[in-house]
């Protein structure tokens, strides 16, 4: 950020940039004043691990949350984002009407 002018800054995430604005504090960048993300990872670290490993689901886990494991596996390994839920112009004008 000093090679463009700034000595102090903060910076904010949302989407991808939430993983990159984390990073960012975790690293305390000089003059980096704080940071704000708006998409939050919260899965257990022994979770992550897991769904980054395609690993099995952690024995800890409840019924509830094997679940939303499976789900969450499932979607990691299609190759799932929150961009191609929406595949047509007749499927965004569906999920804007809903």
């Amino acid at each position: 950020m000093q090679r463009l002018g700034y000595d102090r800054y903060v910076a904010q995430g949302g989407d991808w940039g939430s993983p990159i604005s984390s990073a960012m504090a975790r690293q305390a960048a000089p003059g980096l004043l704080g940071v704000h993300i708006n998409l939050p990872a919260t899965t257990p670290p022994e979770v992550d691990a897991a769904l980054t490993l395609s690993g099995p689901a952690p024995s800890s886990l409840t019924e509830q949350e094997r679940m939303v494991f499976i789900a969450l596996s499932t979607w990691r390994s299609t190759g799932g984002t929150a961009y191609n839920v929406i595949t047509s112009g007749a499927a965004a004008g569906r999920w804007a009407m809903a």
